[in-house]
């Protein structure tokens, strides 16, 4: 958003700590957003959120 070049580990890094956060605060929204940025990371990162999910049956 700043035009400024971003190095892909750092963007990582900084889309862990907002995934981390969001998990935290039940905003599955936004996790699934982040996710997404994620690249090659983004179905491994969006597997590890889906199993610390609670599951209740019906």
């Amino acid at each position: 958003m700043t035009d400024v070049p971003v190095p892909p580990l750092a963007t990582q890094v900084i889309l862990e700590a907002y995934l981390q956060v969001s998990e935290v605060a039940g905003q599955r929204e936004l996790v699934v957003m982040y996710v997404g940025a994620l690249g090659d990371n983004a179905v491994e990162r969006y597997a590890m959120f889906l199993m610390s999910l609670e599951l209740t049956k019906s």
